[in-house]
Order: structure tokens, then sequence, then C-alpha cells
């Protein structure tokens, strides 16, 4: 397992543009700008394995979109992870700036992304543990 400190940019415009479409959509949207003790506490490696390993010194801003697929009693069903998916899509589209963005996701349940999007990507974590998609963006 991965484990470390890993600084990243991030996309505060497209994260807002996301939270809004995905609001707009009647999907609840929970934010965190920063951690109290970011040394301490941060993002998992579901999320920070893939950004370490497939970016490795390249800086592109990201947008970390966690979904909780372990900790009951509020997992998404499938039929929700599609209809954020979709949200995310048109979010995606929608987006008024000319930029360049790449979906990569990670978890229990990334090897089942299908039709639709060109995938590319390893399972990084166990089975049923979560799901990490980090949107990255560059011009």
């Amino acid at each position: 397992m991965w484990q470390g400190f890993y600084s990243v940019l991030v996309a505060p415009e497209l994260a807002r543009h996301f939270i809004e479409v995905l609001i707009d959509a009647g999907i609840d949207v929970a934010t965190a700008a920063e951690t109290a003790a970011p040394g301490k506490h941060g993002f998992g490696h579901a999320i920070m394995f893939p950004i370490a390993r497939l970016m490795k010194t390249r800086k592109y801003p990201v947008v970390p979109v966690l979904l909780n697929t372990y900790y009951p009693p509020n997992q998404p069903t499938p039929r929700r992870c599609l209809e954020i998916g979709r949200a995310l899509r048109r979010a995606v589209e929608s987006y008024p700036s000319s930029i360049r963005v790449a979906i990569m996701a990670s978890g229990g349940l990334s090897h089942m992304v299908t039709s639709g999007w060109r995938c590319a990507g390893a399972n990084t974590s166990p089975a049923g543990t979560g799901i990490g998609m980090v949107l990255a963006a560059w011009s």
C-alpha cells in the first residue's frame, strides 16, 4: 500500500462548476477545501495512489470526487452511481473554459467502468472499500 505525503494542485473553478451541476441534477454534495492537519489527515490511497503513480512529478490541477461505497447506511446504489457519473459528464461537457479533462477512477468499483468513456486503470484498493474519481484539468 502507498503511504506518504503528496501535495497536489487543485482546480477550484472546475470544482465549483461540478458542485453546481451536481446540485442542479438533484445530487447532494458535501465539500471540503482543506483539512485541519494535512500532514495527518487527508485523502486516502484510493485518491492519492493513482495521482502519485500516474502523475509522478507532473503537476496538473485535480478535483477529487469521492463516493461512499463502504460505510452504511448511505452507500449509493448502482443506479445512483450512474446518475452521478452522467451528471459529472454533463459538468465536464458544459464547463465554459476550453480545457482537457482526464478521469481516473480507483477503488472497488473502478474496474466496472464501461462503454462511452475510454478508461485505463488499475484497481488500487480492495474491492468494496470505496471509489475515488480524480478529474485532472489543464489547458
